[in-house]
C-alpha cells in the first residue's frame, strides 16, 4: 500500500526479520471539543509520523489527516493541513551534554482552526 504504520506484534518479513520497532508516545487530554478534542503529545523514540500513526490508530485521526484515517467512521473535520503543532522540541545537545529546548506557540491557522471548533462546542 505504500502507506506507513504500526507492524502487528511479531509481525515478520518474508525472510522471517522482525517487522517494526518500538514507538512510544503518550497523550494527554488538554480540551474536550465537540467532535474532537485538543490533546498534548510526548513522544520518547521520533520515529517517522508517529504521532500520527498512534492517534489514528486509537480512532482519533488529526484534524485534517488525510493519510492516516484507521478506525474512524466519524466525519472529517476540514483543515488545510494536518493541525499537528510543535510546542516544545528539546533534546540533550551531543557534545555539551546540555538540556536544549526550544517553545513556540501555534500559529496563526492552528488557533484560528481551534477557535472555530472550540465555538462549534
Amino acid at each position: 500500500s505504500g502507506v506507513r504504520g504500526s507492524a502487528a506484534p511479531g509481525a515478520t518479513n518474508k525472510d522471517g526479520e522482525a517487522l517494526g520497532r518500538e514507538a512510544v508516545t503518550h497523550v494527554a487530554l488538554q480540551e474536550r471539543l465537540r467532535g474532537a478534542s485538543l490533546v498534548a503529545c510526548r513522544i520518547e523514540t521520533g520515529r517517522t509520523h508517529q504521532i500520527r500513526i498512534h492517534l489514528s490508530e486509537i480512532g482519533h485521526p488529526i484534524v485534517g489527516e488525510k493519510v492516516y484515517i484507521k478506525k474512524f467512521g466519524g466525519p472529517e473535520i476540514p483543515a488545510e493541513r494536518v493541525m499537528l503543532h510543535a510546542g516544545e522540541l528539546g533534546f540533550f545537545h551531543p557534545v555539551t551534554g546540555d538540556a536544549v529546548k526550544w517553545t513556540q506557540d501555534p500559529p496563526a491557522d492552528f488557533r484560528s482552526r481551534l477557535e472555530s471548533l472550540r465555538l462549534r462546542s
